[in-house]
């Protein structure tokens, strides 16, 4: 009767074993399925392995980092809310959980994804760093610049934390420490394009011509296909009264991005300037039919119909440039005694 019992447990080891061997074997090919990007394979092989083991929490992560490659983000969160029920010590699913969910603009619902991870790992960074961008998406820069920061103390050469911190201490006023940032961005990586504008933009609200054109140009080397570099060139082109290398700039704004409303409206600008009305016009017209919220638009517009004797037209542009916005409107309308 021993030996039965013996021979029984030795069996029961030996399926084990081979089950738990099974389960390694797909999980490793699922693995190497993922890395090289056949992440529909690799669903498929995490799926065998969960059969095998209803409580491997790493094979429902897994499965759910390759769903988020296909952008099948619920299947994700389902898989991460998994992993979560079953260990809820894990920090990792939380914080992938956060990023779909994110995706999913759940900004909310992301913000306590990326705490409830940060709660079990604060060396995390990048959760910091994302739960900074989830927050901006709400309006709370002011709490987004404390995760940035918190961020970069845990990796001092994380540029985009930088970067955003920068953009964010621009927007609530601090221009001198988001320059630093800029500065601090350049430093650790001289190829990131959106640094040179940013602090381009702040040198030209000081003044810094030059100095802004210059950054302009390094952008635009770095990428040609940063549009905003372009059209902000454009502008200083404009301010300098270059305007044929500021409508340069603006036909390449233009050729990039066809729907560019603000491009067309710089255009438009720089063409009335010129007393070039008809393309002025033009670009006018383009510029109010795919934004219609342009008041600027409206105002120029009105003020070449009325050169041209088009009062109606032009009582009825300023109407609308001092609906949205531009007071400067009824005053013309006043100066120029302008009446239906």
């Amino acid at each position: 009767m021993d030996s039965k019992i013996i021979i029984l447990f030795i069996s029961i080891v030996f399926l084990l074993s081979c089950f738990s061997k099974k389960k390694e074997d797909i999980y490793n090919v699922a693995n190497k399925k993922s890395q090289i990007g056949d992440y529909k394979e690799a669903i498929g092989l995490y799926t065998e392995a969960i059969k095998i083991n209803k409580n491997d929490t790493s094979a429902y992560l897994n499965r759910g980092i390759a769903k988020i490659k296909l952008r099948d983000y619920k299947g994700a969160i389902a898989d991460f809310d998994s992993a979560i029920k079953i260990n809820p010590l894990n920090y990792l699913p939380y914080a992938f959980g956060g990023d779909v969910l994110y995706a999913l603009q759940k900004f909310d619902l992301s913000i306590k994804y990326y705490s409830n991870s940060l709660h079990l790992n604060r060396r995390n960074y990048k959760a910091f760093y994302n739960r900074a961008m989830a927050k901006e998406k709400l309006d709370n820069r002011l709490g987004a610049m404390f995760d940035y920061e918190a961020a970069i103390k845990l990796n001092k050469k994380y540029t985009k934390a930088y970067f955003n911190r920068g953009v964010v201490r621009k927007y609530l006023g601090n221009s001198k420490d988001a320059m630093t940032d800029f500065n601090k961005v350049i430093k650790l990586d001289p190829t990131f394009s959106e640094a040179y504008l940013s602090r381009a933009l702040l040198k030209e609200e000081k003044g810094d011509i030059e100095g802004a054109m210059e950054d302009f140009n390094r952008a635009i080397k770095i990428n040609p296909k940063l549009i905003s570099a372009y059209h902000n060139r454009a502008n200083i082109f404009f301010k300098k009264r270059d305007f044929q290398r500021s409508i340069e700039d603006l036909n390449i704004v233009i050729e990039m991005d066809s729907l560019h409303a603000k491009g067309f409206n710089s255009r438009a600008l720089v063409r009335y300037y010129k007393k070039d009305f008809a393309g002025a016009t033009i670009d006018f017209n383009k510029s109010i039919e795919l934004n219609p919220k342009i008041a600027s638009s409206y105002f120029f517009r009105a003020d070449i119909k009325r050169q041209e004797g088009d009062i109606a037209g032009a009582l009825e542009d300023y109407g609308i440039a001092g609906e949205l916005g531009n007071m400067t409107a009824y005053d013309s309308i006043q100066k120029y005694n302008i009446v239906k």
